[in-house]
């Protein structure tokens, strides 16, 4: 990897909303936010594909195709929507945004589970990023499952929590459709 490629002045991209380049064989952006100067890959992990023209908002770059939103202060995305989910999550400390279809659904802390929903579906149903420092430890569903097995007292146990966050989901989904459905 090369240690400096010029890409342009300041005054570049004081004229444009942002630059761009070819740095070792990676599409580069580089973005004014509030002062602050970004860089990132070019390309967004749903379809692989450039951003574009993509809004930035919030110091979040918002992929023009699916919505999906990638935080510019720390680059990270935990799992993406459409992707295949083949772990678990288990957030350790931090914030967690959790989005579908570019809506925020939820924001998560310290002893969440995230990317449960691979367990019961090949492809991750959400995108969760995070906005600053955060820790979450992978879990892959191999282990997940092999662990239940050796302790099938705690897996039931586990798959019972599951169970329950699910049917408190659908029980909220039901009450946000019964106050938008008219009497």
């Amino acid at each position: 990897m090369s240690e400096w490629t010029d890409i342009g002045s300041a005054a570049d991209l004081s004229a444009s909303q942002h630059l761009e380049a070819d740095v070792d064989g990676m599409r580069v952006r580089v973005t004014r936010v509030n002062g602050t100067l970004y860089a990132f890959e070019d390309r967004c992990t749903h379809d692989d594909s450039p951003f574009d023209d993509a809004p930035i908002e919030d110091c979040e770059i918002i992929c023009p195709r699916h919505g999906a939103r990638f935080s510019l202060r720390t680059g990270e995305v935990l799992v993406s929507q459409g992707e295949p989910g083949d772990e678990l999550y288990l957030l350790f400390d931090g914030v967690l945004a959790v989005e579908q279809d570019g809506q925020a659904v939820a924001e998560v802390g310290p002893g969440a589970i995230l990317g449960e929903m691979a367990l019961l579906e090949s492809h991750r149903s959400a995108d969760v990023f995070a906005d600053m420092a955060a820790t979450a430890y992978e879990i892959p569903l191999r282990d997940f499952e092999r662990f239940r097995k050796q302790h099938p007292r705690a897996g039931e146990r586990i798959m019972r929590n599951l169970a329950q966050l699910l049917a408190d989901r659908l029980i909220l989904a039901n009450a946000k459709v019964n106050l938008l459905t008219p009497s």
